[in-house]
């Protein structure tokens, strides 16, 4: 990553971070109470997007799972530790280019999450990041991942199918 792309990104959603971490909130999600009160004062959502390109790049699994919340991998036993395994591997058919965008948008406590009937997150996710870059000259490649901030700083969110 080059060092003014990587200063313009970083630049954004720390300006947009300042407020207790609004960014990405629109009014009727703040009319809900969706954003936290406190900031997190471990890992920072910068450094967790950040983080997560470069073990995409790196192809580095052990990296990718520390990013992942420790309650989510309580769901992991028998099956659901090998569909993880594999929603891992999947991680790193999209290298992330230099150049990309990052948008967060507020996960409102009474939202309904997409497969929440046949999927357990472990920990509600807060929010989700959308990562956005282009690949080739026609084609734009988003990746959404879920996440959440507790005293220890950002995680990532990965859901297991239930009954397995």
């Amino acid at each position: 990553m080059n060092l003014k792309t990587r200063y313009v990104i970083t630049h954004v959603v720390v300006l947009t971070a300042a407020p207790a971490m609004l960014a990405g909130c629109r009014v009727g999600d703040l009319a809900r109470g969706a954003a936290s009160a406190a900031a997190p004062v471990g890992r920072s959502r910068t450094e967790l997007v950040e983080t997560y390109v470069q073990a995409v790049n790196e192809k580095n699994a052990a990296r990718l799972r520390g990013l992942i919340h420790p309650k989510c991998f309580a769901l992991t036993d028998g099956n659901r530790q090998s569909l993880l395994d594999d929603r891992l591997a999947r991680e790193f058919d999209n290298a992330i280019p230099d150049e990309y965008s990052v948008r967060w948008t507020v996960i409102a406590p009474d939202d309904r999450l997409p497969g929440e009937r046949s999927l357990s997150f472990g920990v509600r996710p807060s929010h989700s990041v959308h990562i956005s870059f282009q690949r080739g000259a026609n084609r734009r490649v988003g990746i959404r991942r879920y996440v959440v901030a507790d005293a220890s700083g950002w995680w990532l969110v990965v859901p297991v199918p239930i009954g397995l």
